[in-house]
């Protein structure tokens, strides 16, 4: 009855209790370790977004490939087209050199006026100024070849006019298809949309709690 007496209860404590002092204490200690969720999923989704840059980094990479791959092309061509230019501006120096010996031989059998003679020392002339600005465009591409494939400048290039094996197309639509398929701008556009996808997503698990 140290507490007193109550209605109902009577004495509190009902009988005498000894409390001892100075006796070691038992300590009961819980540990709890414990991961939240939501957490976890806001990591997926960064993950997604490291993914698609990845995706996106490599679908640039290989537009820059392409990109190399049709200037070569390029390249090529054009070394083509001026082998066929300047074979034509020899042909015309060639055929202005024997106008003008012509020219000259009729000039003196007297069959012909100093005139004629002049006009086709002119078109020798204009010949082979073609020929040399043909000769120098062959060059500046033929260096800018050499300089895009790894080639040491000087090294003279014959580009093929017949290329071997025949050319087997797909149809219209299935062209379209195998471009848009395999265009890097499209699949880097493509990644950037997951980015931000997955980005508005992570930006919705910040409100959920832990």
């Amino acid at each position: 009855g140290s507490f007193g007496t109550f209605p109902g209860l009577g004495a509190l404590p009902g009988k005498t209790l000894i409390v001892p002092q100075g006796s070691p204490d038992t300590i009961l200690v819980r540990t709890q370790i414990a991961q939240p969720l939501t957490q976890l999923l806001k990591i997926r989704e960064g993950e997604r977004v490291a993914r698609a840059d990845v995706q996106a980094a490599q679908a640039d990479l290989e537009g820059l490939r392409e990109q190399i791959a049709l200037a070569v092309r390029q390249l090529y061509y054009g070394l083509l087209t001026t082998q066929f230019d300047r074979n034509v501006a020899l042909e015309q120096v060639r055929v202005a050199e024997e106008q003008v010996a012509e020219s000259e031989q009729e000039l003196k059998r007297g069959e012909t006026l100093e005139v004629s003679l002049t006009e086709a020392r002119t078109r020798l002339l204009e010949a082979k100024q073609d020929e040399l600005s043909v000769r120098i465009r062959h060059s500046d591409i033929l260096a800018q070849f050499n300089n895009v494939v790894g080639l040491p400048q000087g090294t003279q290039v014959e580009a093929e006019e017949q290329v071997a094996g025949s050319l087997d197309l797909p149809a219209k639509d299935e062209c379209i298809r195998l471009a848009q398929a395999s265009t890097p701008e499209i699949t880097a556009a493509e990644e950037t949309v997951k980015k931000a996808e997955a980005a508005v997503r992570a930006a919705r698990f910040e409100y959920v709690p832990n």
